[in-house]
């Protein structure tokens, strides 16, 4: 079943559903509507870095350049996969959160996801959004960009929340590129906020190529590691 207004209004004073800011204009009849965030992202694409040129590679972190919207806009052009998110920090406790843009971007050619329109119960953060279009055109930071959307659904075992497998569980107000790499290596914990990818030391790595040194405080000579988040001592060396 669809939560109704009065049932997200309920859902948020129980404190199951959290929205941040909060705008009683922005809720629909059976939905809530969330803005568009002030940061762009789009990818790099750099040759010496992909096996093919002009290509993402599933297996690296894809760098990204990021892109302030200023009060003039930021005009969007089709064959550019853009990463924007919410104005609005979410939480969902206890429902299933389906995001999908709203009729009037869809009648400009605008579409804000690719395949993650669902959350899941636990999810708590912005939304970052896969934004293409089919003919160039100017959006600006604020905007009603979509609506989320909420499911009942069972009780479940673990939420996002609290799952360690959770890629995106770290609270980031801007865009997040895709951690699709640490499917293929395990030796990848998860980076500082906004930093590189950095290494365990438990899983060894022959090859260094897109992290040196110098990229990372916790690095020791040629290769880098993850530290104790705390203290920055090499987990090696940490008390077990």
């Amino acid at each position: 079943m669809i939560l109704s207004d009065r049932m997200i209004l309920a859902a948020i004073k129980a404190g199951d559903i959290v929205i941040d800011p909060f705008d009683p204009k922005a809720l629909g009849t059976n939905s809530y509507d969330v803005h568009l965030g002030d940061v762009i992202k789009t990818y790099k694409i750099q040759k010496e870095r992909y096996h093919e040129i002009g290509a993402l590679d599933c297996k690296v972190d894809n760098p990204t350049m990021r892109h302030e919207i200023g009060p003039e806009g930021f005009v969007l052009r089709p064959g550019t996969l853009y990463l924007g998110s919410t104005k609005e920090y979410t939480e969902t406790r206890k429902h299933v959160p389906f995001l999908d843009g709203k009729s009037s971007i869809g009648r400009l050619g605008i579409t804000i996801h690719c395949t993650a329109g669902r959350g899941d119960v636990g999810f708590c953060n912005h939304w970052t959004l896969e934004i293409h279009v089919i003919e160039p055109v100017r959006v600006y930071a604020g905007m009603p960009i979509g609506q989320l959307i909420y499911f009942e659904t069972g009780e479940v075992d673990l939420d996002y929340a609290t799952k360690a497998s959770a890629k995106y569980r770290e609270r980031c107000a801007e865009p997040v590129a895709s951690y699709m790499y640490k499917n293929f290596d395990p030796a990848i914990d998860d980076p500082p906020m906004g930093g590189p990818p950095v290494y365990n030391d438990d899983l060894p790595r022959a090859d260094h190529a897109y992290l040196s040194a110098g990229d990372n405080p916790y690095a020791s000579g040629d290769h880098a590691y993850r530290g104790c988040s705390l203290c920055g001592q090499q987990r090696s060396a940490h008390p077990q």
